[in-house]
């Protein structure tokens, strides 16, 4: 099973492929994820493991896409993603280096138009939203609100009580549309 650490920095994990756009260590792959395509042979991974690095892309939405589009080329069929992105919530999302906001229905839009989705081939398997622990109130509201998804994001509480990230583990079928189980 091969393994990506996609955006790794100084997470050097071991048994990974570990990639980043800067040379962190002698274990790290230095890759310009600006350029395409990426310097993986297609459907290389069956695992793709993204911490904290998909909200750096998109200075442009067609940025955005060709990332998810290299993504998707580099997985295996069946393949997953693991991957956190601040909520839009988040008050440190809106730093400079911060370009593409995520939500609880991200990765999970319906275009009319099956040939510009680019979540086509995409099935999310499980998602959850992850709140600052120091804040005792957190210990309540994060069960609560992957309970009620929908609820939570669709009311002032995400306002009151803003989110840090969302987790989402993603499954790659390159095969059309998918119902998601947790809408």
């Amino acid at each position: 099973m091969k393994k990506l650490n996609f955006g790794c920095g100084y997470d050097i994990k071991p048994g990974f492929v570990n990639a980043d756009f800067i040379k962190t260590s002698k274990e790290v792959i230095e890759v310009d994820f600006s350029k395409f395509p990426y310097p993986f042979d297609k459907n290389e991974f069956d695992e793709i493991h993204a911490y904290g690095v998909l909200e750096h892309f998109g200075e442009t939405r067609e940025e955005f896409k060709n990332v998810i589009k290299e993504l998707i080329r580099i997985t295996k069929t069946g393949g997953q993603w693991f991957i956190t992105v601040p909520h839009d919530t988040n008050p440190s999302f809106y730093g400079e280096f911060h370009r593409t906001m995520f939500h609880w229905r991200s990765f999970h839009y319906r275009l009319t138009n099956p040939q510009t989705e680019i979540y086509k081939d995409l099935e999310v398997i499980k998602r959850k939203h992850i709140f600052i622990k120091l804040l005792f109130w957190n210990f309540l509201i994060m069960p609560i609100v992957n309970l009620f998804p929908k609820f939570y994001e669709n009311t002032c509480l995400r306002y009151l009580f803003p989110c840090q990230a969302l987790y989402f583990e993603i499954r790659v079928k390159k095969s059309g549309f998918s119902q998601d189980k947790n809408e």
